[in-house]
């Protein structure tokens, strides 16, 4: 039975422990181990810097605009400062740290009036306390009645308590426990209203709070999307039968007796305003509570450059202002009163939870990135803030700001309540301080760490966003801004904010260094900018190294496996119209170097149903085995192929359980190497097609470690996770096994002492190894655009390389990192941490519709062999490949967006890192 109860919410306080605390130095030098530690307590000048670094520690950690940044910092710097062996390098350590640091507190505690709290001014909020929720299970949070309301699976797993969070103190309590798909609809003084899980229906539960019980179930077709209780009668919306329409059902309580049905504009949110209801749709329309319209609000339409297909909402009320995403990534603020709209904001974007009050728009920063709040204000658009939050959802009453974050689906829902420094964040006096301190503080940071992103972002906490389009500046705002601006066109992804920053602040003040900034910033949109879907094929000849492959390749084509003197690609050609037609699942043979084709060996026919395909390509002596996958359960259906490796003929047939992918190969054999104790190992036969008992030498060498997994369909996604992804001289990487894969784990290898590293959480899409380094370039989602990062493992230092608006494929060759960008082909020196090389239409043939308006010439993979960089296409045809030793010959020794058109210069000198075949 449903009850009802109130409870004390606990709060939680996270209280991290200082690691810089001891006697004279972050450390008790009576119990100093290492040597570093030992030199530090015998040296005066160290002991006081280690004391200095300590205060200046806590005082950065204290803030928590940058308490977590500040921690992730202090742990890479200790494991740096642990690799010196000299006093020299230890005192270099120190010196930086601190600048870093003191530059920190520059950013934030700029500028207080008198009558606000150091903490308060730091950030414009102050934190008031948190609770946190186990099994966060709800589709979206709703605002009622000054209520943050949502599910959340209660102690069995089964069912659901609707819990309420109050926004002006964050006070919760339980509306009700033990309810199957329970979800809030409705709640006054007298009765709560809920829906539940049922069998092809929705019911709704009315209960009578006086009463302690539940007075009412009805079942409903079609899930409820807001409610309302107004005296006796249930106001509901449910998703309209029209485009841009919300039926509204009306019940009279107690008996959920329907007195009316009609449909209002709106669908996608409903919100009241005093005793109006306002619902969005494809329009904003006003209604009174007898549902007779007041007015209709035409809304902009979505910009269909964009490429995106978003309703409008989400919507939020304050005064007579409603303010509602539009026009997919814009702000339209519309007056109540008048039915109007008044202005539109263009500083957010898809979907990202926002809050209104006092004239300010709180908003989820719209890349996505953490912790970032940004503060707009509601008439002229400008940027007043960033807030240090962590967010996925924002409500506001009063002075009081409710924040809920929950990382990914098995995490829990933190709700942290703020109070609101209007006042701080409003001043002029103190956005300017903020502004200056922060961004000069940032460009020191940019000649330390020489990270770009990390002194964009720092510049950008500070406000520096509200001043870019003003154009009566001091004379010391222009030039932090001017430098912000340098810096975005410095990027490969932001390089046209620059440019436009630029043009406003030519315009007013002209001058030789910002019309110089602009054309080598215009010369990157050149080559970055995507190209027009309808270009034509490029006249220029093959570059110097490239070549077109005389095959088509086919669509999908990902697994490949080079052996001797051939190449072996196992194709699924049924229904994509290639050269043969509907081939089925074959096995193609080609000439390693010239990719002639010798043979096409048939596996299996076209079968909509089971879809057969190769999973795995493995040669033997004699034989190339092939594991084989298919859709359903099928008794006898072949798991494997065997083929003959001189007459190229099928010759047998088997059906194992073990996949194939999933075995090993050693000394010319395949493995299946038990995985635990009790298991035993065996060995697939190739000439009976079946898996036999393992040899003594094949056992030991299970044992040992010394097979090495088949290529499978993707190599950075290991069959087991006890696999590693890459492996380093030192270290081997592993993913940690979450949905979607969000960060990696590294251990060292050996005997001895072990370091177990776990990198950042976040939704990496790779990671490569850079040859003969242990170090890692990682590629992660950050917000919109792709994010490559370079990771030294042994001193847990991560700097950006680059980011890019959109990005294909990727492969280390020697020093070199390649990215595909459509079809094109990026050079990224590793070494110079420069772009050498940029390849324009690299696939010559031009945009090639693949039906649903994509480009099928774009490259979709890249894959080296033995010192070729093979470029594969989307639907396999107009492949290249790059003899690398002769295309990096003419690659640049100076930055290429930095360079004059048609200049060459000399290879680079011999190094650590010169091209080698991995």
């Amino acid at each position: 039975m449903t009850r009802l109860c109130v409870f004390a919410a606990a709060l939680l306080f996270v209280i991290l422990s200082n690691p810089l605390v001891g006697h004279a130095a972050s450390f008790d030098c009576t119990k100093a181990a290492s040597q570093v530690e030992k030199l530090i307590c015998s040296d005066n000048e160290l002991s006081k810097l280690d004391d200095d670094l300590s205060a200046a520690y806590r005082a950065a950690s204290g803030d928590p605009a940058v308490a977590d940044q500040v921690r992730r910092d202090q742990r890479q710097w200790l494991a740096a400062r642990n690799v010196c062996r000299d006093r020299a390098c230890i005192k270099s350590a120190y010196d930086h740290r601190l600048a870093d640091l003191h530059a920190l507190r520059g950013l934030t505690h700029v500028g207080k009036p008198a009558a606000v709290s150091e903490e308060s001014q730091a950030t414009g909020v102050r934190e008031i306390q948190s609770v946190e929720f186990k099994n966060f299970d709800s589709p979206g949070v709703r605002i009622d009645a000054g209520r943050a309301v949502f599910s959340h699976y209660d102690q069995s797993g089964n069912s659901h308590n609707i819990v309420a969070v109050n926004i002006a103190d964050g006070s919760a309590r339980n509306l009700a426990e033990g309810v199957r798909g329970g979800q809030f609809v409705a709640e006054d003084a007298r009765y709560l209203v809920y829906s539940s899980e049922g069998t092809n229906a929705n019911p709704l539960v009315v209960y009578d709070k006086r009463a302690n019980k539940g007075v009412v179930t009805t079942r409903l077709r079609d899930a409820i999307l807001w409610g309302h209780i107004v005296g006796e009668r249930l106001l509901l919306a449910q998703r309209g039968m029209s485009s841009g329409k919300v039926t509204m059902l009306v019940y009279r309580l107690p008996a959920m007796k329907l007195e009316r049905s009609t449909e209002i504009t709106g669908g996608n949110e409903t919100a009241l305003w005093g005793d109006k209801i306002v619902s969005v749709g494809d329009r904003l329309g006003i209604y009174d509570m007898d549902l007779r319209e007041m007015a209709v609000v035409d809304l902009p339409k979505p910009d269909p450059s964009l490429e995106a297909n978003c309703g409008n909402g989400p919507l939020r009320i304050s005064g007579d202002k409603a303010v509602v995403r539009a026009n997919c990534a814009r702000l339209a603020v519309v007056d109540l009163s008048t039915a109007r709209v008044e202005r539109i904001l263009p500083m957010v974007s898809f979907g990202q939870s926002f809050a209104v009050a006092e004239g300010l728009v709180f908003t989820v920063d719209p890349d996505g990135k953490e912790p970032d709040v940004r503060v707009i204000d509601l008439t002229s658009g400008r940027e007043l803030a960033r807030l240090g939050i962590e967010a996925s959802f924002l409500a506001m009453q009063g002075k009081s700001l409710l924040a809920m974050k929950r990382k990914d689906f098995s995490s829990l829902g933190r709700f942290t309540l703020y109070e609101v420094d209007f006042a701080s964040i409003r001043s002029e006096t103190s956005r300017i301080a903020r502004v200056l301190n922060g961004c000069r503080a940032a460009a020191q940071m940019l000649k330390r760490r020489g990270d770009l992103h990390v002194t964009l972002e720092a510049c950008e906490k500070a406000g520096i966003r509200g001043f870019v389009e003003e154009t009566n500046l001091s004379s010391e705002l222009r030039e932090v801004v001017e430098n912000y601006a340098r810096w975005l066109t410095l990027s490969f992804s932001r390089y046209s904010e620059g440019v436009t920053i630029l043009g406003r602040i030519q315009r007013t003040n002209p001058s030789p260094r910002i019309e110089s900034q602009m054309v080598l910033a215009k010369r990157k949109a050149f080559y970055l900018d995507p190209p027009p879907k309808e270009a034509l094929p490029s006249k220029n000849p093959e570059p110097k190294g490239v070549t077109r492959v005389p095959i088509d390749f086919g669509s999908f084509s990902n697994l490949m496996r080079f052996e001797g003197d051939r190449l072996y690609i196992g194709r699924w050609s049924c229904g994509d119209g290639h050269d043969t037609g509907y081939a089925g699942v074959t096995l193609e043979v080609l000439d390693r170097k010239t990719f002639q084709r010798i043979k096409r060996v048939e596996v299996a026919p076209c079968n909509d149903q089971q879809q057969d395909s190769i999973t795995a390509i493995s040669v033997v002596p004699g034989y190339v085995v092939l594991g084989l996958e298919y859709r359903y359960e099928e008794e006898g259906r072949p798991t494997v192929a065997v083929v003959d490796a001189q007459t190229l003929e099928v010759v047998k047939r088997g059906f194992v359980k073990q996949e194939i992918a999933g075995l090993s190969q050693w000394q010319g054999r395949l493995l299946a190497c038990a995985r635990s104790s009790d298991q035993l190992h065996h060995r697939f036969d190739p000439v009976s097609a079946r898996l036999l008992a393992a040899t003594e030498d094949e056992a030991r060498a299970c044992l040992n470690g010394d097979p090495v997994r088949l290529t499978a369909w993707e190599a950075s996604a290991p069959v087991h996770d006890t696999e590693p992804v890459v492996e380093t001289p030192r270290y081997r990487v592993f993913a940690d096994r979450k949905w979607p894969p969000t960060t990696y784990h590294i251990v060292q290898k050996g005997g001895g002492t072990t370091r177990d590293i776990r990198l950042p959480e976040r939704q990496y899409a790779e990671a490569l190894a850079v040859p003969g380094r242990d170090a890692l370039v990682l590629r992660y989602a950050s917000g919109r655009r792709t994010r490559f990062t370079y990771f030294d493992i042994e001193t847990q230092t991560d700097v950006v390389l680059f980011e890019l608006n959109k990005a294909g494929d990727q492969i280390i060759w020697g020093r070199y990192l390649f990215v595909a960008l459509g079809r094109d082909l990026l050079m990224y020196d590793l070494e110079r941490r420069i772009v050498v090389g940029y390849e324009k239409e690299l696939i010559r043939e031009g945009f090639l519709d693949n039906c649903c308006g994509k480009d099928s010439n774009n490259i979709d993979r890249l894959v080296l062999d033995e010192g070729r960089l093979i470029a594969l296409t989307f639907d396999g045809s107009n492949t290249r490949v790059i003899d690398l030793t002769t295309y990096t010959a003419r690659l640049l020794t100076r930055d290429f967006f930095l360079a004059p058109e048609g200049v060459e210069d000399a290879p680079f000198p011999e190094n650590s890192l010169t091209p080698r075949s991995p």
